[in-house]
């Protein structure tokens, strides 16, 4: 809300996605909002930005330029223009009898690096910007051929330079003629006065008029010459750049509202973003009329762009100014479902029943997407799934498209699951991608007292094509629901790669245990196993009679004697405040170690976890993103090392991530 003119209001949710009408009250203004679900007390966050008629990123007041980087340039009076550099300069210069000391500063920066030396001392400065270049120390005295040198350099100097002089111990023997009218070619008046053991500075410039510069001069016991000022001066040249633009459906234009006084230009260059976060410099874009033509960038290959605009100027010309900037787009596409789109009501059914699927998916963006893959699968198992549904559709910004599905239930009892997924390609570039997925779950049953079985391996829930121990404890616990005991081991039937595995005289592998509750029958089934991939396949009987309704589950699953580390990532990526390293272990190491890096090299995060914290297969550890002193890292791309030790044997993967805030 405007601190200033403030509005409240309340719409009613709507089933994907609500629209507020915010022009009728702030239209050409910048708003700062924020919402909350009505009778709670949490708002969300504040957001703010410019109402206006269009799409577009629009720079033009001070909030807008906030996260860019601006350098050598200052936003001003609603004008991005060039900065000053301003810096405060001292020179201390002492012959051997009047403190015998040389002191070159910039904003008490000593910028001598050889100061215990006796001679000249010229320290150099851009004219530009005030940036240092480069010290140099010439003892004439000591060596007369440093004489030639001395000249060399300042004949290498233009006014580009700012050129700082000073004398320490001694610096007038075999200062030559030619050495003093070099001197004086920046502008010195007391270089011919200088005699033994005297004390001198200046700040000079090639050119500047004799006397015009500022210069000090003491003869010996006459104490140090000190000069101590301040210099401003215009910068000719800097840059701004903006953050992250997009993520948009097209780029179609940038508005360019400049003044650009004769002698200066302003340059607009592009760098376009890629979806892997890998850059290009783009062309520069040619300004026609205050108009650039965006079309070029194509929107799929670069998503997001920076836009850097570079200031020149020459001297004594006004700076070229920036009033407002304005980038225009297609918005990107928002494709989703949710549970107030999807109509199912179905719990259970029998075979043969027919199950009836409506549903809707929502264009919620701003530009329409074209040829939207949509796919509905009822999955059983890891084999058993049914294409229900698999269509191409345009839906237009601002619609939806509805679907209805009418099937049959099939034989395969037990739980079944409906996975509604748009756009499963990845084909169509969205804001959010979490939302185009919907599981809807239903059993199909014989009758009433169906059973019920959990399976798990040394305790823990398995998905299909899950790394497990060679010496798992497999528990199968089964629920009856049935009126009718289970009193015997048949009630459930295991077959390992469709070989079956009998209770009778197996007592090494398996054991159970029968309880008049549920669950009615227990059974440990600890197998020793060979490398291989594996299937098991569980049936389980509601009681001991013909009569018995079953259900029957598989589980898929690979048996690794050989450390592996497989599908290393990192989620989410890039992130801004914390992560999690997600992978995949054959086999638990005796150790784990994650090893953080900078793209330099250096070492900033170690996490160590042992084998009692590790899990086979999915492995989850999270992580702060902070460095080892618990100081929160900067923006940046860093690199990070999984290493796994068991026994004698070492296994490492690298991988990169980013950090954005």
């Amino acid at each position: 809300m405007a601190s200033n003119n403030s509005q409240t209001f309340s719409v009613p949710f709507n089933t994907f996605y609500t629209d507020v009408n915010i022009k009728k009250y702030f239209n050409n203004k910048r708003i700062w909002l924020r919402s909350k679900i009505q009778d709670s007390n949490n708002w969300g966050s504040v957001r703010t930005f410019v109402v206006g008629d269009k799409n577009n990123i629009l720079f033009k007041d001070s909030l807008s330029y906030k996260n860019s980087k601006l350098k050598n340039i200052k936003f001003e009076n609603n004008i991005l223009k060039l900065d000053s550099s301003i810096a405060d300069f001292k020179i201390i210069s002492g012959g051997f009898n009047d403190g015998n000391a040389i002191v070159i500063q910039k904003n008490n920066q000593d910028y001598v690096t050889s100061n215990t030396e006796r001679g000249h001392f010229v320290v150099l400065f851009k004219n530009d910007d005030l940036s240092f270049v480069k010290d140099f120390h010439f003892d004439i005295f000591g060596d007369a051929n440093k004489v030639n040198d001395y000249i060399n350099l300042l004949d290498t100097l233009d006014n580009s330079y700012l050129v700082l002089f000073g004398i320490k111990d001694e610096g007038s023997q075999n200062l030559t003629t030619a050495l003093r009218n070099k001197i004086k070619e920046f502008g010195s008046i007391y270089i011919d006065s200088l005699g033994f053991r005297n004390s001198w500075a200046m700040i000079g410039r090639r050119g500047a008029v004799p006397g015009s510069v500022p210069e000090s001069f003491k003869r010996t016991f006459g104490g140090r010459a000190t000069i101590d000022t301040t210099i401003n001066i215009r910068n000719n040249s800097g840059y701004f750049e903006t953050t992250k633009l997009g993520p948009v459906a097209k780029w179609k234009s940038l508005l360019v509202y400049q003044n650009l006084p004769q002698g200066t230009s302003i340059t607009y260059i592009p760098i376009g973003i890629k979806g892997d976060n890998k850059v290009d410099t783009l062309s520069s874009l040619q300004i026609v009329n205050g108009s650039a033509d965006l079309g070029s960038i194509n929107a799929n290959i670069y998503p997001q762009i920076n836009l850097i605009a570079k200031f020149n100027s020459a001297n004594g010309v006004p700076s070229p100014e920036i009033n407002k900037l304005e980038i225009n787009y297609d918005g990107l596409p928002e494709l989703g479902i949710n549970y107030q789109t999807v109509l199912f009501n179905v719990d259970s059914v029998s075979p043969g029943e027919n199950i009836n699927l409506k549903f809707s998916v929502v264009n919620a963006g701003y530009s329409d997407a074209d040829s939207v893959d949509i796919k509905v699968t009822d999955k059983f198992s890891v084999s058993d799934n049914i294409i229900l549904l698999q269509r191409r559709v345009n839906i237009p910004q601002g619609s939806k498209i509805a679907m209805n599905i009418n099937f049959s239930a099939n034989n395969l009892l037990g739980k079944h699951n409906i996975i509604i997924v748009v756009d499963g390609e990845d084909k169509i570039n969205e804001f959010y991608k979490d939302n185009n997925i919907s599981i809807l779950h239903y059993v199909i049953k014989a009758d009433s007292t169906k059973p019920e079985m959990q399976i798990t391996f040394d305790g823990q829930q398995i998905i299909d094509d899950d790394f497990v121990s060679a010496k798992p404890d497999i528990k199968i616990e089964l629920n009856s629901n049935s009126s009718s005991p289970i009193t015997d081991t048949s009630a459930v039937s295991i077959s390992l790669n469709n070989k079956p595995v009998y209770f009778a005289d197996n007592t090494a592998q398996l054991s159970y245990t029968l309880n008049s509750n549920n669950p009615q029958i227990v059974v440990d089934y600890k197998p020793v196993l060979k490398d291989g991939r594996y299937t098991l396949k569980i049936t389980g009987r509601s009681n001991s009679t013909q009569f018995a309704n079953s259900i029957v589950k598989e589980k898929s699953f690979i048996v690794s004697n050989s450390l592996q580390l497989l599908k290393l990532y990192n989620y989410p990526n890039p992130f801004s405040g914390s992560t999690y390293f997600t992978f995949k272990l054959t086999k638990i190491p005796d150790e784990l170690k994650i090893k953080i890096f900078t793209v330099a090299g250096r070492l900033i995060r170690v996490i160590k976890l042992k084998s009692t914290k590790l899990n086979y297969d999915f492995n989850r550890i999270y992580w702060n993103g902070h460095d080892q002193d618990g100081d929160l890292l900067a923006n940046g791309t860093y690199i990070y090392k999984v290493i796994l030790y068991s026994g004698n044997t070492t296994k490492s993967v690298i991988q990169k991530l980013a950090i954005i805030r």
